[in-house]
């Protein structure tokens, strides 16, 4: 299926766009019926999700249509018995809030955040549609096809290319970060962060003399942040500003799921934060059995590193703590993952301690793997390609802490029973779904 074909699929909606203006909402107005053991469903939930995208796609300006469908799709968010949100959802608030400027659908909004308990936990009435479920749910739901026709649809999105730079908004902290993209292949991409934070986006008289961004805080020294991706779209919220000549050699040093938000320079501007005499004092005594004050916080030496036994393992452990507050993951899933977390890191403590073998490691990996299943299902998948990679990268934190530096005292991979890609193969072969 090519991309002409891909657009044909999206324009076939234009004749029930067509047919609802004309009074015949038949095929996209909410129909109960009984579907088996999930009991109470609609039959015409998918025929809306589709001509909601056809209007966003296509930049239908309707507000009366918009405002049925999304009367229309309550009525199946109050009686599903699976309750859930669903795209539907998220993408005709979208789609309205353009026309709430008054206040005038506050009282259908509200509706909508107490449709159901999943509603009231994880419905943002100011939420935005997320570029790569966006990405996914037109390729499935609205073209009927599978992940392997994403080339196709190359043309309908932005993709990158070595050595265009890129404007994002980084919502912690106010600000525009930027990146440069090293290089593209078929699967991946290499970008390294810039050295920009500032309240505007960059010109392109500034880029050539832009400088690769660094890492200083805790145990990290003057370390470039380049970083291997999936090859997806360029985010819609990113802002192209121009090539330039690559900044480093198109090599990474970690990889991850997703474009970057700003996490990094956030973690950097908060160790900035902290009074210069208590992070030189960090950094001097990081490698002592000493007692270190930082930001008023007194810090000491263990296996596992630097700890503070309450702020430090309440706040900078926690590897999910901005699950905490995110509009995309219900309360409840964050509160989980968080006791799944620890519970894993003290099973492998105990473990380690025990000089325990593969087999139990590997069974501690998959029951770990096996909760992130249960949670995505009971709250809606709510894990897409940002919250796989956290949940990954929290298991690296587990294996760096737990494993690799745990009995052993020393990052040496040859030493412990299993090595962190076999961890990725465990955790690949239980996760579903995500």
């Amino acid at each position: 299926m090519g991309k002409e074909q891909l657009k044909s699929k999206i324009e076939e909606q234009r004749a029930v766009y067509q047919a609802l203006k004309a009074g015949n909402d038949g095929t996209v107005r909410y129909k109960e019926f009984q579907n088996g053991e999930w009991g109470t469903d609609d039959e015409n939930y998918t025929n809306r999700l589709r001509l909601a995208y056809y209007l966003l796609y296509c930049h239908i300006e309707d507000e009366e249509a918009v405002s049925f469908l999304f009367g229309e799709e309550l009525k199946d968010r109050e009686q599903n018995s699976f309750q859930g949100i669903g795209s539907t959802l998220k993408t005709l608030t979208h789609l309205i809030r353009k026309y709430n400027g008054d206040g005038k659908y506050a009282g259908l909004l509200e509706r909508a955040k107490n449709a159901n308990f999943d509603c009231a936990c994880g419905y943002n009435p100011d939420g935005q549609i997320r570029t790569l479920r966006l990405f996914k749910d037109i390729l499935e739901a609205c073209f009927e096809v599978t992940a392997d026709h994403t080339e196709a649809a190359a043309g309908l999105w932005n993709w990158a290319k070595a050595g265009e730079v890129y404007a994002f908004y980084v919502e912690m902290l106010g600000k525009y970060g930027a990146c440069q993209i090293l290089a593209v292949d078929g699967k991946s991409i290499c970008y390294v962060l810039l050295d920009y934070l500032e309240d505007e986006l960059p010109g392109k008289d500034i880029l050539e003399g832009l400088q690769p961004y660094h890492r200083e805080s805790f145990r990290y020294h003057h370390q470039m942040i380049k970083t291997g991706i999936e090859n997806t779209p360029v985010p819609r919220d990113y802002r192209y500003i121009d090539q330039c000549g690559l900044k480093s050699s198109p090599v990474w040093d970690s990889y991850s799921w997703k474009w970057p938000t700003g996490e990094d320079y956030y973690y950097e501007e908060r160790w900035k934060s902290f009074d210069e005499t208590a992070r030189s004092a960090y950094k001097k005594y990081i490698n002592s059995g000493d007692f270190v004050s930082v930001h008023g916080r007194m810090f000491r030496k263990n296996t596992g590193g630097l700890r503070d036994e309450g702020w430090l393992r309440d706040n900078l452990e926690d590897p999910l703590r901005h699950w905490d507050g995110n509009e995309f993951i219900p309360e409840a899933a964050y509160r989980s993952a968080r006791k799944c977390y620890k519970n894993t890191k003290k099973l492998l403590t105990e473990a380690m301690s025990r000089a325990a073998d593969r087999k139990e490691i590997e069974e501690i990996i998959r029951r770990y793997t096996q909760s992130f299943n249960k949670l995505n299902d009971r709250y809606e998948e709510f894990i897409e390609t940002e919250e796989r990679e956290d949940i990954f990268m929290a298991m690296q934190r587990l294996y760096e802490e737990c494993i690799l530096q745990g009995e052993y005292g020393q990052a040496d991979e040859n030493a412990v029973p299993v090595t962190l890609s076999e961890v990725w193969n465990v955790m690949d072969e239980v996760r579903e779904n995500w």
